[in-house]
């Protein structure tokens, strides 16, 4: 009995998506799935249905930010100021961008150009 509780144990954990995996909308943003309370906390915004089969407090958190005067995304974006390491919910390439001058628009990714085209 006690196998078959963890086997059972085991089997449902792996069918949620974890915290601090990275996620992503339909316009290309990147996010990293969080605990809606967390994302709040540091100043993001969340959207449901991106985070599967996690519960209804885990979605994709967008822009939270970090130290005092930048916010996490993914460092292949470019970044106006400079990349610091640890300060980010999130995997080691979900960084924090430091010397912004205010988060980045919602936008859809030029796949040509990279450039970010606010909607």
């Amino acid at each position: 009995m006690k196998a078959s509780a963890l086997v059972s144990a085991i089997f449902f954990s792996s069918a949620l998506a974890a915290i601090g995996s990275y996620c992503k909308d339909s316009k290309g943003n990147y996010g990293t799935c969080q605990k809606v309370t967390k994302c709040k906390s540091l100043n993001g915004y969340t959207k449901t249905n991106l985070c599967p089969n996690d519960p209804d407090d885990v979605k994709c958190c967008f822009y939270p930010d970090c130290n005092s005067n930048g916010f996490c995304q993914r460092d292949s974006l470019s970044c106006s100021g400079t990349y610091s390491t640890g300060d980010c919910p999130g995997p080691s390439g979900y960084r924090c961008c430091n010397l912004r001058t205010g988060k980045p628009p919602i936008c859809s990714r030029d796949e040509k150009t990279r450039r970010c085209i606010p909607l």
